[in-house]
């Protein structure tokens, strides 16, 4: 019952902006910048939770860097910076819409514990992101978005940011 009331809370919220501030009508690349929050897999005893920035620039396809901060009631913190690359699906001239997003990056991770020095001084992140850019006007965005990589397990957040 409570996934009907939140599809339909969620079809009634964005029914209510303007079709228009969903098109891609601007002559120059789109830049944004946005602050993220996101709950991670990182252990199987329970979420991460971590906030953040993202900044990047371009239509069709952007590129950006993602700083984020996550942490649990478990003793595990991770800080890490991600590069990313995005394609939208609606086109190359597209800045919103459906999108892909790889990224690499470094993590920190301060899990409590004696850990060995890679994962001490940095590792390696990955991932792939599948979201939705929606334009709620011509310049304020919500982006949710899932992701799988490592070296956490799946994530899930959501953007709300500025593009200029």
């Amino acid at each position: 019952m409570y996934k009907v009331i939140l599809l339909a809370f969620f079809l009634i919220t964005f029914s209510l902006f303007p079709a228009a501030a969903q098109t891609a009508d601007r002559n120059s690349p789109d830049v944004f910048v946005a602050p993220v929050v996101e709950a991670l897999g990182y252990s199987r005893e329970g979420a991460s939770f971590g906030f953040g920035v993202m900044a990047g620039a371009g239509n069709g396809i952007a590129a950006g860097i993602r700083l984020l901060y996550a942490f649990d009631t478990d003793e595990i913190y991770s800080l890490s910076l991600d590069v990313f690359m995005r394609y939208y699906f609606l086109g190359m001239d597209a800045n919103t819409g459906i999108f892909i997003q790889p990224s690499v990056g470094m993590v920190i991770l301060n899990t409590g514990e004696a850990v060995s020095f890679p994962s001490r001084s940095g590792s390696i992140t990955l991932s792939m992101s599948a979201g939705w850019r929606i334009l709620m006007t011509r310049n304020f965005f919500l982006e949710p978005a899932v992701r799988f990589g490592y070296p956490f397990l799946v994530g899930a957040g959501l953007a709300a940011g500025f593009s200029f």
